[in-house]
């Protein structure tokens, strides 16, 4: 595989000097290779970047109809919300089935009173005042085209002269372009279960090792979070 990355890949020589000791690095790499070879190799028009411990929901028994929509009306990349799952027991086996509790996204809030109480009860609970202790920054979609590059594991870039549009699921002035337009379908989400479970904090640590707490050669800063 990576001989394949570092043929076909213009991000490698970029992430070459990070990718055996970070994550990140190798995600980006695996998003720009699938994205290279779905359509060549599987006719996939579109591509999810999610990690192991992710979801993505929607109420609907396809999503099929969700990324037709998106694709009729000249979208091209999307980025959706992330909420953030909170064990209520130390012990737990499948995730995905087990916890029910989410942090929403604050960016998803309403500007209510009782939200913000809500948002202080768990800021009340962190060392550094966090509500959500991982990103917050949504997870995207792009639709697979030539010229498509990975910007981080959040995001991605269409090419300069593509006539196809960016989307939000909610607003977030970090991400905001120009030409960004949003739309409050609230039917699909990404649920996000970091460490949820001491099995699962444990085995965190246990594959990724004793990991710095920045990214790209100390370029790129981990936040304060959740993380011996």
């Amino acid at each position: 595989l990576d001989e394949l990355q570092k043929n076909i890949c213009s991000l490698y020589s970029k992430l070459a000097p990070f990718k055996d000791e970070e994550v990140p690095a190798r995600q980006q790499l695996n998003a720009e290779y699938a994205l290279l070879t779905s359509a060549k190799f599987f006719e996939l028009s579109w591509l999810l970047h999610l990690d192991v411990d992710e979801l993505f929901y929607t109420s609907s028994e396809t999503i099929y109809e969700h990324f037709q929509q998106l694709s009729q009306a000249g979208i091209g990349h999307i980025t959706y919300a992330n909420h953030e799952g909170v064990p209520e027991t130390v012990n737990i086996g499948n995730y995905f089935r087990e916890v029910t509790l989410f942090r929403r996204n604050h960016h998803t809030l309403p500007l209510t009173t009782a939200a913000q109480n809500f948002m202080k009860w768990f800021e009340s609970r962190t060392r550094h005042g966090q509500y959500m202790l991982f990103y917050d920054n949504g997870k995207s979609a792009v639709r697979v085209e030539n010229g498509v590059v990975p910007v981080s594991v959040h995001s991605f870039k269409l090419p300069e002269n593509s006539e196809l549009r960016y989307c939000q699921t909610f607003r977030d002035i970090r991400n905001h372009r120009p030409d960004t337009i949003y739309t409050e379908d609230q039917d699909v989400h990404i649920f996000h279960y970091p460490v949820c479970g001491e099995f699962w904090f444990k085995q965190k640590y246990e594959t990724l090792g004793n990991f710095k707490s920045s990214w790209m050669g100390d370029s790129l800063r981990i936040a304060p979070s959740f993380h011996l």
